[in-house]
C-alpha cells in the first residue's frame, strides 16, 4: 500500500515540475519585447561627425569594437549650441542647429544602424560665445565675481574677449534673457520632435544645458576652499538671493514661484511673505546675521522688477560700463546704497549662516535652471500635439560634491563644488518633465606615490544614486577610465566592471568621451565592446531578474506517411529579427505538445519530446491527438504558455484517452537549431 502511494505522489510530483509550480507564471514577468525603456544605450562622443566621411569612418570603427544587439544600441553623441539671434522676433527659427545639419547626421547614424543623442548648450556656461550682445547689452546678464569682474582673476583679454567668454547668469531675475532662453529651448524642443518623428529609431534622447554652472575658472590651489573665487554677484542674482529669502518677488506666494523660496529653520528670526521687505523685519535680519543693512534696495546697481525688460534705462551697456572710470563695485554715486542688501563676498564678512545660506542659494538657482529647461523641452508641444517624454530628455550636470571619490560631507571638498554650485541634487529635476544626467569622469592620474591611481567621481555616486531607486536617470558624459599624466589603462575587465557598476545602479544610457580614448589602441574600445557582448541579450534592469519565455510563434507542419513534421520560427519576437532563442542567456529548450483539440491545455494534452531545435520531425502521429503546440522553457524552469496549434493529419473520432504529461524528455547536445537537424531524444524513465 505504501508502496502504491509512493509512485502516485512520484506522478504527482512529476506533472507539477512538467506544468511548473502553481501560479509560478503568474508571479513572474514575461521576457518582453525589447523597446526603448528596457534597452541600453552605450554611446561615443564622436570627432566632427558634422562631416559626413568623418561619421562614415568613425562608424566604422565604432562598429569594429561595439557589435549592439536587441537590448544594447550603441551610437554617437554630439554637442550642439543652441543659437538664436538676440533681438529676433517671437518664432525666429534657430540658427543653430539647423534642421539640414541634424538630418544629416541622422542620416549617416540610421544608415549604420546606430542611435544618436544630442546634448544642448544654450550658453550659460558652455558656448557662452552665443550670448556676446546680451552681455554686450546689459552686463548684468554675465556672471560677476565678488570683485565685480565677469572673467576669471588673470585674465588678460580686452573688453570684447571678456565677453566672449564670460558666463551667463543662470537667474531667473535676467528676465529679458529668460524670455529668450525659453523661446529658443523651445524652438529646438520643436525641431527635435519633428526629427523624432522622421527618425523614431535612430534618435532616441537628449540633455542640457550640458554641465551648466557658475564660473569655476577662477580656481586656485593656493586658495582655501572658502577662498575661492565664486560668482554669481550680478545684480539679478543678487536681487533673486533677497526674495528667495524672504519670499517676496517672483518668489512671493501670489508670484510665478511661489513655494519655491527658502524653508526658514526655527532658528530665523526674520520674517518672509507679506510685510518682509519693512524696516523692522531689516532689524531683524540684521541681528540674526550680523549685517549692517538699512535698507533692502541693493548694495551696488539697485534695480526693480517693475523696470521694462526691453530699453530698461538701468541696463549696464557695454558703452557705460566702458566708460573711464566706471567701477562694478561703486564707493560713491547713484548706483551705490552705501547700507543696501547684498550677498556675502567672503564667509566672514557676516555671520557664516548667512555664507551657508548664499551656497545654498547658488545651488538651488542651477538647480531651479535645469528643472526649467527640462520643463521647456518637454511641455513644448510639436503641431501634432505631441511632447517629447521626460526619460527622453536628462538634465547634464556635475556632481561637484562627488568629485574625485569624494562624497557629501567630506572633509575636504573639492573646490569645483563651491566654484561650480552644482551638487549632484542640482541634476534631479522631477520626473514629471525629465531625468537626472550627471557627467561623470574617473580620473586615472599619478598618484602620490607615484603609481597610477584612480580618482573616481562614480565610487561613491553609483551607490548613492542607487539608494535613491530613479525611474531613469543617465550619463550623458563618462569616461570610466580618463588617464591624465599616466599611460591609459591596460586591463579592460576594469572597465568593464564600471559599465557593471554603472548599470547596476540603474543607468539608463551612458555616452563615453573622448573620442581619442576610445579608439586608442588600450582597454577603453574593448572594454566597451565587451560589456556591450555581456547585455545585449537581457533587458535592462536588474541582473537577477527572471522572465518567463514568450510565446513560440509561426508553427507549420507536414505530413508524410504515418510520421509528421513540425517547425517553428527562431525569432523570439517578429520585430526583433535578429534575436534568436538560443541567443537568449535563460533559453534552455523547447517542448512539443499535442492534444485532442485545438484550445487543448497542458492539462489535458500530452508531452511529445524536448528539443533545442526549432523542429521536430519522424515524430508518430496519433490520430486522437492531431493538434500540436509548443512552448519554451527557461534554465531556470519557467515555462511559456503554449503556441497557437498546428495540425498533423485529420483528427479521429471517438473519446480521448486519459489525459496525462506523457513522457518526460532530456535532449542531448545538437547542432545549432538553425540548421534544422532533428534532435535526439532521451527518454528520462522513472526510478521506481
Amino acid at each position: 500500500m505504501m508502496w502504491h502511494r509512493r509512485v502516485a505522489g512520484l506522478a504527482v510530483l512529476a506533472v507539477l515540475l512538467a506544468l511548473g509550480a502553481p501560479g509560478s507564471a503568474i508571479a513572474q514577468p514575461v521576457l518582453p519585447a525589447p523597446a526603448y525603456d528596457n534597452t541600453l544605450y552605450a554611446l561615443v562622443y564622436g570627432e566632427g561627425i558634422s562631416n559626413p566621411a568623418a561619421l562614415d569612418a568613425q562608424a566604422a570603427e565604432l562598429l569594429a569594437r561595439v557589435r549592439p544587439g536587441p537590448y544594447a544600441k550603441t551610437g554617437f553623441a554630439e554637442y550642439f549650441a543652441l543659437d538664436l539671434p538676440w533681438g529676433a522676433t517671437p518664432g525666429a527659427p534657430l540658427t543653430a542647429p539647423s534642421d539640414e545639419l541634424l538630418r544629416q547626421i541622422l542620416d549617416g547614424a540610421e544608415r549604420h544602424g546606430l542611435v544618436f543623442h544630442t546634448s544642448a548648450m544654450a550658453g550659460i556656461s558652455r558656448a557662452v560665445w552665443v550670448y556676446s550682445d546680451a552681455k554686450r547689452e546689459d552686463r548684468r546678464n554675465a556672471q560677476w565675481f565678488g570683485n565685480g569682474a565677469i572673467v576669471a582673476p588673470g585674465f588678460s583679454g580686452g573688453a570684447e574677449q571678456q565677453l566672449a567668454t564670460a558666463y551667463v547668469t543662470p537667474s531667473r531675475y535676467a528676465r529679458k534673457l529668460r524670455r529668450h532662453l525659453e523661446a529658443k529651448v523651445r524652438a529646438f524642443a520643436v525641431r527635435f520632435l519633428a526629427l523624432r518623428s522622421d527618425y523614431p529609431a535612430t534618435l532616441v534622447s537628449g540633455s542640457g544645458d550640458a554641465e551648466a554652472e557658475l564660473n569655476a575658472e577662477g580656481e586656485s590651489k593656493l586658495l582655501g576652499y572658502h577662498e575661492q573665487p565664486i560668482t554669481d554677484y550680478s545684480p539679478f542674482a543678487v536681487l533673486e538671493f533677497r526674495d528667495w529669502l524672504l519670499h517676496t518677488g517672483l518668489y512671493a506666494d501670489d508670484g510665478p514661484f511661489a513655494g519655491q523660496g527658502y524653508d526658514k529653520r526655527p532658528s530665523d528670526t526674520f520674517a518672509q511673505g507679506v510685510g518682509a521687505l519693512s524696516a523692522d523685519n531689516l532689524d531683524r535680519f540684521d541681528r540674526q546675521f550680523w549685517t549692517p543693512f538699512g535698507t533692502w534696495e541693493l548694495k551696488y546697481f539697485h534695480w526693480s522688477l517693475s523696470d521694462p525688460f526691453d530699453g530698461d534705462p538701468r541696463a549696464l551697456g557695454a558703452a557705460r560700463s566702458g566708460a573711464p572710470g566706471w567701477s562694478p563695485t561703486p564707493n560713491a554715486g547713484e548706483d551705490l546704497r552705501a547700507a543696501g542688501f547684498d550677498a556675502p563676498r567672503h564667509r566672514t564678512q557676516y555671520n557664516p549662516r548667512l555664507w551657508d545660506l548664499w551656497l545654498e542659494f547658488r545651488a538651488q538657482m542651477l538647480a531651479n535652471y535645469a528643472r526649467d529647461f527640462a520643463t521647456w523641452m518637454t511641455t513644448t508641444a510639436a503641431p501634432d500635439g505631441a511632447t517629447l517624454e521626460p526619460d527622453r530628455w536628462y538634465s547634464h550636470q556635475i556632481p561637484g560634491d562627488y568629485l574625485n571619490g569624494t562624497r557629501p560631507g567630506w572633509p575636504i571638498p573639492e573646490r569645483r563644488l563651491i566654484t561650480s554650485a552644482s551638487p549632484f541634487w542640482t541634476s534631479i529635476v522631477g520626473d514629471d518633465v525629465g531625468s537626472p544626467g550627471v557627467t561623470v569622469l574617473d580620473r586615472l592620474e599619478s598618484g602620490s606615490s607615484g603609481r597610477p591611481t584612480y580618482r573616481r567621481t562614480s565610487q561613491y555616486l553609483f551607490d548613492a544614486i542607487s539608494k535613491l531607486a530613479l525611474p531613469n536617470w543617465g550619463i550623458p558624459e563618462y569616461a570610466p577610465s580618463w588617464h591624465i599624466d599616466v599611460a591609459p589603462e591596460a586591463n579592460p575587465a576594469s572597465i568593464v566592471l564600471q559599465y557593471e557598476r554603472a548599470v547596476a545602479a540603474g543607468a539608463h544610457m551612458f555616452a563615453f568621451t573622448p573620442w581619442p580614448h576610445f579608439v586608442a589602441p588600450a582597454a577603453n574600445g574593448p572594454a566597451l565592446g565587451a560589456f556591450v557582448d555581456r547585455v545585449k541579450y537581457r533587458p535592462r534592469g536588474p541582473q537577477s531578474a527572471s522572465y518567463v519565455p514568450p510565446p513560440v510563434r509561426g508553427l507549420s507542419g507536414s505530413v508524410s506517411g504515418k510520421v509528421g513534421s513540425i517547425s517553428w520560427s527562431w525569432q523570439i519576437f517578429p520585430d526583433t529579427p535578429d534575436f534568436a532563442w538560443w541567443q537568449w542567456p535563460a533559453f534552455l529548450r523547447f517542448e512539443v505538445w499535442r492534444g485532442s483539440h485545438p484550445g487543448f491545455s497542458t492539462t489535458d494534452g500530452r508531452g511529445v519530446a524536448a528539443v533545442a531545435a526549432t523542429s521536430l520531425s519522424s515524430i508518430p502521429l496519433d490520430p486522437t491527438r492531431p493538434f500540436y503546440k509548443v512552448r519554451a522553457v527557461s534554465r531556470d524552469g519557467r515555462r511559456g504558455p503554449l503556441s497557437e496549434a498546428v495540425t498533423l493529419g485529420p483528427a479521429s473520432p471517438g473519446p480521448s484517452p486519459t489525459p496525462g504529461p506523457g513522457p518526460t524528455v532530456r535532449p542531448a547536445p545538437s547542432p545549432s537549431p538553425r540548421s534544422g537537424a532533428r534532435p535526439i531524444l532521451i527518454p528520462v524513465r522513472p526510478r521506481w
